[in-house]
C-alpha cells in the first residue's frame, strides 16, 4: 500500500519539475520541445489504469509533455525489459518503472537510469543542443 501511495504522489512532482524545461525554451526563446515520459507498469490491473488516467491529466494540464504509458499484459522480467527497450530507442526523456522483481531487475534499472542521464548530459538539462 506504501508503494502505491508514493508512486500516485511522485508522479505530478515528476511532471512539474520536468514541466520546467518547457518553461526555460520559452524564456530563452527556444523552440519548445515536447518531454517524452514513459511508464511501465508491473502489470495490467486496474490500479494502473487509475494511475494511466491521473498522469494523462497531469500532463495536459502542464502541457508540453507526451505521456507515453504502457500497461505490461505479460508478467516477466523479459517482457518488460523488451518494452523498456523499445522506449529508451523511441528517446523518451524520461522512465517511471515499476520492476517486477526489484532485486532480479537491478542492473536493468541502473542501465536505464544511466541511458537517460547520458541523454540528457549529451542534449543539455532540457534537451537542448
Amino acid at each position: 500500500m506504501k508503494k502505491i501511495i508514493v508512486i500516485i504522489t511522485l508522479l505530478p512532482i515528476i511532471l512539474f519539475l520536468l514541466s520546467g524545461c518547457r518553461n526555460q525554451s520559452k524564456q530563452e526563446n527556444l523552440p519548445a520541445k515536447n518531454l517524452k515520459i514513459a511508464i511501465v507498469t508491473n502489470n495490467s490491473s486496474d490500479w494502473w489504469a487509475i494511475a494511466r488516467k491521473g498522469g494523462e491529466d497531469a500532463a495536459k494540464e502542464l502541457g508540453g509533455v507526451d505521456l507515453d504509458f504502457r500497461m505490461l499484459s505479460e508478467g516477466t522480467a523479459a517482457a518488460q525489459r523488451a518494452l523498456v527497450d523499445d522506449l529508451l530507442a523511441r528517446g523518451v526523456d524520461g522512465i517511471m518503472i515499476s520492476p517486477l522483481d526489484v532485486e532480479n531487475q537491478q542492473d536493468m534499472l541502473n542501465a536505464v537510469g544511466e541511458s537517460i542521464a547520458d541523454r540528457r548530459e549529451s542534449y543539455g538539462l532540457c534537451g537542448q543542443k
